[in-house]
């Protein structure tokens, strides 16, 4: 059964052995993700939510670097993080790294071996860069509706910055969120995956 929120690229069709392809080494062990709420303070404003609506991902983390760039969390997989000009800049989809590179984006697969984890790396066709950035619009709209709807449960929200408290002392990161989000109309590809 095919899901609304399942990747629209397919590994094996990005990776062929007709395709060129750039291979570097990692470390053969890899981690679970940590507590972002906690632990994620690089990103001075953060919010959790439990979002309640058959389409969406569960567990939602959203959060904002002190420059404005938020990153994107659907569960573990996938996450998007955008710049500070609201450019998608690296994404995390399907077991696979996305990275902006001069208005592009390079797909990068796992490859595990006994020794090591390589790193495959192709640039999107123009065709997979759509079919991309489309299915990040309809993960963003679910994401919208559920959020416009009231179908969510505030799990916790941080903020570092001082002036993000209300008259009342309360933090609205999820505000913020919200605005952000009914700001943005359609990714443009940054020319790096850097955050500022």
């Amino acid at each position: 059964m095919h899901s609304s929120l399942e990747p629209l690229l397919d590994a094996a069709a990005l990776f062929t052995p007709a395709r060129s392809a750039n291979i570097a080494s990692m470390a053969r062990t890899t981690h679970p993700r940590e507590d972002l709420l906690k632990e994620a303070t690089a990103l001075v404003r953060r919010v959790q939510l439990k979002l309640h609506t058959d389409q969406s991902p569960g567990e939602l983390f959203c959060g904002a670097r002190a420059q404005g760039g938020w990153s994107i969390y659907f569960d573990t997989d996938p996450v998007y993080h955008f710049n500070s000009a609201n450019e998608l800049r690296r994404a995390f989809v399907d077991d696979r790294l996305i990275k902006a590179k001069k208005g592009k984006l390079i797909a990068m697969c796992r490859q595990r071996t006994d020794e090591a984890v390589e790193m495959l790396s192709e640039e999107l066709t123009a065709q997979e860069q759509l079919r991309f950035c489309s299915s990040l619009m309809e993960r963003l709209g679910i994401v919208r509706d559920a959020l416009s709807r009231n179908l969510y449960t505030v799990v916790g929200q941080i903020s570092t910055v001082e002036d993000d408290s209300n008259v009342d002392g309360d933090v609205d990161v999820l505000g913020q969120f919200q605005a952000w989000l009914t700001a943005f109309q359609e990714p443009t590809i940054a020319q790096s995956p850097q955050a500022k």
